[in-house]
């Protein structure tokens, strides 16, 4: 996944150009046009005698021309020919070259992420040099794949390393494993980072993980400017100050991916581990500032080692998303949500974790606001989970909706036996709380039984009960 750059186009600038009489206006799309003519000449190598450029214009002018021409041209160009086309400016003239020379902006995108076929790694060193130098201090876009042997990677690495501080917007792709060890952890303050994306090649994460595995990634201690963090295939060590990112996406990897499309934002929180120590760190982890908008998982033993402690939400929380699990792994969390609206639970342990979510004294005081409960791709038994609510009738009394996704007890693809009874519990829930609407693959079922039997089995309340599917807002949810 690619880092979100929004950066804005670069305009010409609306001083320098109503300054200009119409005769000069006229030369500029001239000189536009000549512009177009050398960058699309990438065969372009010797400088050339000219002193003055084709058309004399305002410095800051040209400066913006060659802002818009190269962004234009490595819009739909391959990185090779953007580099060649950005070089080929400074061949046409004196001073264009220097016009572009002191055009920082021109050099802050770096990328490391050149095949060797397309351009030898000494050449791609010294542009990366040239770059480093004539950005100046511009903010860098740098975009790192690891395609080279370990020693000429790390070599390209240390080079960027002390302009990291600058760093706008990070890609880091391919890690293996022995380069994973030497580029991660990133330094500690990163004070101009917007967006972050560290991919790492792919390991099992069924498999317990030693405490040294140069996947683990040390999270800076200092990243205000942060909004966008993927991480794919590495694990995290957090610092209570980053989490003020506002979109946090986590892929463990190919063994065990939740599906990026129903989760706006992923949050998770591995154990932290001991440079010296044989054994994982099984203290809890303790989570008291959290972003605005947040989903977060345990995601069970698979990834996380020791319990989760969340001792303070956000106020403006709206929406959690719990990976439940049976063992003591689970999250632990407090009985005060003041403004959460939608809970969603998926894996295993529910009908336990409902019990602690859902007596009377808790949901009065901490689920004031909840309307919508989502149970997702859980295989243990429904019906269980539906008697937790059966049994406790004064409990979340703002709940409007119930959403059941991928559920195999109210699906064809389990016992049909079964999907009868999780229908008939379903039934008397929507009888005993008269405000209640149930979504689920009702749809299947439907075209299993005749109308007849299902106006047995529902009666009255079947109207309350919804086809997931047909609702182009949730299909997402079930494709």
């Amino acid at each position: 996944m690619k880092c979100p750059r929004n950066a804005g186009r670069p305009q010409l600038p609306h001083t320098v150009v109503a300054s200009l009489p119409p005769i000069k206006l006229g030369q500029s799309l001239v000189a536009l046009a000549l512009a177009f003519k050398f960058i699309a000449a990438p065969q372009l190598t010797e400088m050339s005698v000219q002193e003055k450029p084709p058309c004399d214009l305002p410095f800051e002018l040209w400066s913006s021309i060659f802002l818009i021409l190269h962004q234009e041209t490595c819009r739909g160009a391959s990185k090779p020919t953007s580099l060649r086309t950005l070089l080929s400016v400074t061949a046409v003239s004196r001073y264009w070259r220097e016009v572009a020379l002191h055009t920082a902006q021109l050099w802050n995108s770096i990328n490391i992420a050149i095949p060797p076929a397309d351009i030898p790694f000494t050449t791609l060193l010294e542009l990366t040099r040239a770059h480093l130098e004539r950005s100046r201090d511009a903010l860098l876009d740098i975009d790192f794949i690891a395609h080279y042997p370990l020693e000429q990677g790390l070599e390209l690495w240390n080079l960027l390393l002390p302009h990291l501080y600058r760093c706008r917007s990070l890609q880091v792709q391919g890690l293996s494993r022995e380069m994973a060890t030497e580029l991660l952890p990133l330094p500690g303050e990163l004070p101009a980072l917007r967006c972050m994306s560290i991919t790492a090649e792919a390991i099992s994460f069924r498999q317990p993980l030693p405490v040294t595995t140069p996947y683990i990634f040390a999270l800076p201690n200092a990243a205000p400017s942060l909004g966008y963090l993927n991480l794919t295939n590495v694990q995290v060590i957090h610092h209570r100050d980053f989490l003020r990112t506002r979109r946090f996406h986590l892929n463990p990897g190919p063994t065990y991916s939740p599906d990026p499309i129903w989760s706006t934002v992923q949050c998770c929180y591995a154990k932290p581990s001991l440079p010296n120590s044989s054994q994982p760190v099984t203290t809890p982890l303790v989570v008291n500032m959290l972003p605005p908008h947040l989903d977060m998982g345990g995601w069970g033993q698979a990834w996380v080692d020791s319990s989760l402690t969340l001792s303070t939400f956000a106020p403006k929380t709206n929406h959690l998303i719990l990976f439940t699990s049976t063992s003591k792994n689970s999250p632990v969390l407090p009985h005060a949500y003041p403004s959460l609206e939608r809970l969603t639970f998926t894996g295993e342990g529910l009908p336990s974790k409902l019990n602690e979510f859902i007596s009377p004294q808790v949901s009065e005081d901490g689920f004031s606001s909840l309307a919508q409960l989502d149970i997702r791709e859980y295989h243990g038994s429904l019906s269980d989970a539906i008697d937790v609510l059966l049994k406790q009738p004064a409990a979340l009394p703002t709940l409007r909706e119930l959403k059941i996704w991928r559920c195999r007890d109210i699906s064809l693809i389990g016992d049909m036996n079964v999907c009868l009874t999780t229908l008939k519990k379903l039934r008397d829930l929507l009888v005993m709380r008269r405000s209640l609407h149930v979504w689920c693959e009702y749809g299947e079922i439907e075209a299993h039984w005749t109308g007849s039997q299902l106006d047995d089995i529902l009666g009255s309340v079947q109207d309350r009960l919804f086809d997931l599917t047909k609702d182009p807002l949730e299909r997402w949810y079930v494709l």
